[in-house]
């Protein structure tokens, strides 16, 4: 029943002076080193993740998609503007409200619950008076009876339901709570690579600011394994000259020679032809696929430099957000 009392302190039941009591006794609460330690430091960081959640993907563009080290910072940024506007609208509470249901019930116990000498007989005539009336005995609740790790309901009414329960648990944890901003302003503010590794075709391509690093290995790469080689043309050509040679030949001494040698150089003719063709088109479609190549490289680099931009505004904003969460939970 005391988190009765604590609830109605917190949601202005008894105004300002409640409100102060509780505060108080929370502060004397906290003020303990038992409360500080790195597990609760860890428990409201956990809070703060669940409540101002990043979204599924940081916005980077998609030549630059799959860098943790970019889109980590922009995801710390956005979860700091969250827990910001979340702060500030739990800190607007009513200043009063009325007397919740549970309250009149805390008041009826405490007045029915009898000196401590009394409280066997009285709880045996609860029982009796349920036996009679439902058929059954329950447990009867008191004011003793314990709602759960003080801790615990303090992160919970930090980002709970309940205004006024909400203001007193923010300003409570502002200790937990600015350590979680400065950790995402920190984040936030780390300096964009000036170099990244994008894949380009299945090749890897070093980019800065400027542009490209270097293309002189993913040129080579896209050499070795589109170029076609002048091999079959050689052949061609050796097979069309054996012809010739086979018809020379034949002119003075035999004319199966001819015979002979002339197939020999239709084929090799045909065969040369064939593969040159194939091979300046395949020489076409390499020097095209190159000029894609950079043509993305040079893409990717204009990416990472407007990233450097919008991380330098995220940074800024991150830091404007900390300061206001501090500013506004020191009030």
């Amino acid at each position: 029943m005391q988190r009765t009392l604590w609830l109605a302190c917190a949601d202005g039941v008894y105004g300002a002076p409640g409100r102060a009591l509780l505060t108080h006794r929370l502060a004397d609460f906290l003020a303990e080193p038992a409360s500080e330690d790195a597990a609760e430091r860890g428990r409201w960081a956990e809070l703060v993740r669940g409540v101002a959640a990043a979204p599924a993907g940081a916005a980077v563009p998609s030549e630059l998609a799959g860098h943790a080290e970019l889109t980590e910072p922009l995801s710390a940024a956005t979860r700091l503007s969250a827990l910001r506007a979340s702060i500030e609208r739990g800190l607007s509470p009513d200043a009063s409200a009325a007397a919740p249901p549970e309250v009149a019930d805390l008041i009826s116990s405490l007045i029915g619950e009898g000196a401590p000498e009394e409280l066997p007989l009285l709880d045996r005539a609860r029982e009796l008076r349920q036996v009679i009336e439902t058929g059954a005995a329950t447990a009867w609740p008191s004011w003793r009876d314990e709602a759960g790790p003080t801790m615990e309901l303090l992160r919970s009414d930090a980002f709970g339901t309940r205004p006024g329960a909400r203001e007193v648990a923010l300003r409570a944890g502002v200790r937990w709570l600015t350590g979680v901003a400065d950790d995402l302003a920190a984040r936030a503010a780390v300096a964009p690579p000036g170099e990244v590794t994008v894949r380009i075709g299945g090749t890897p391509v070093r980019v800065r600011r400027s542009g490209p690093a270097s293309l002189a290995d993913a040129e080579e790469n896209i050499e070795r394994t589109q170029r076609l080689s002048e091999r079959p043309e050689r052949a061609g050509l050796a097979t069309a000259a054996a012809g010739v040679a086979l018809i020379g030949v034949g002119a003075a001494a035999s004319v199966v020679l001819i015979v002979l040698g002339v197939p020999a150089i239709i084929a090799g003719g045909a065969v040369w032809y064939a593969k040159r063709r194939e091979r300046l088109a395949a020489a076409g479609w390499v020097e095209e696929e190159k000029a894609r190549m950079r043509a993305r490289a040079e893409q990717a680099a204009r990416a990472l430099d407007a990233h450097h931009a919008e991380r330098a505004h995220a940074a800024a904003a991150a830091a404007a957000d900390r300061n206001a969460i501090k500013a506004a939970l020191l009030a």
